[in-house]
């Protein structure tokens, strides 16, 4: 049984509040150039990586995939290492959770709370096996009773965010629990 005790609503909000800032400006501004949307999200996904380098091509790439929602994560992790010189699984979960919301974010806490370690080895194959761990924890675990009990606790707690998907809403609280 999940218990309501267990998550700090509040820490919950506060996520919550930003993510649906972000997707609401994804939605209607041209990322590329939006420098707010850009410091809220790298504020909020913690994408701590030099502006000029970095993140102008990865905001960038992040417009350029509203054209292409069905983008596979291989896909993203594939281009990004093109311009950043290295396999980066977290920052590509995070491009494509935006594109689309029913994929999960890879981040250390949620791997933490769902059982999978952080991996060392960091090619694309091995990154691209692990995102799919992720996404088959998520399946299987969305159709436990603990899932509903926790999607039932996040709609009563924040009911402002009920059209959150169900992906977003269990990322949010796993997220928090550390």
């Amino acid at each position: 049984m999940i218990n309501e005790n267990d998550y700090n609503w509040d820490k919950i909000k506060v996520g919550a509040d930003k993510y649906a800032f972000l997707m609401i400006r994804f939605q209607n501004y041209d990322v590329s150039i939006d420098e707010l949307f850009q410091t809220k999200f790298t504020g909020f996904y913690r994408v701590r990586r030099n502006r000029e380098k970095f993140l102008k091509k990865y905001f960038s790439y992040l417009q350029s995939l509203k054209s292409a929602p069905n983008t596979s994560f291989r896909d993203i992790i594939t281009y990004v290492k093109t311009f950043i010189g290295t396999v980066e699984p977290s920052f590509s979960s995070k491009l494509l959770a935006t594109i689309n919301p029913n994929f999960p974010v890879w981040d250390q806490y949620v791997l933490s709370n769902i059982g999978i370690a952080v991996p060392v080895r960091k090619s694309i194959d091995f990154c691209v096996y692990i995102y799919q761990c992720i996404i088959n924890w998520y399946n299987s675990f969305m159709r436990s009773g603990s899932a509903a009990e926790m999607v039932a606790l996040f709609d009563k707690n924040l009911p402002e965010y009920k059209y959150f998907t169900t992906t977003k809403k269990i990322d949010l609280m796993l997220w928090q629990k550390r």
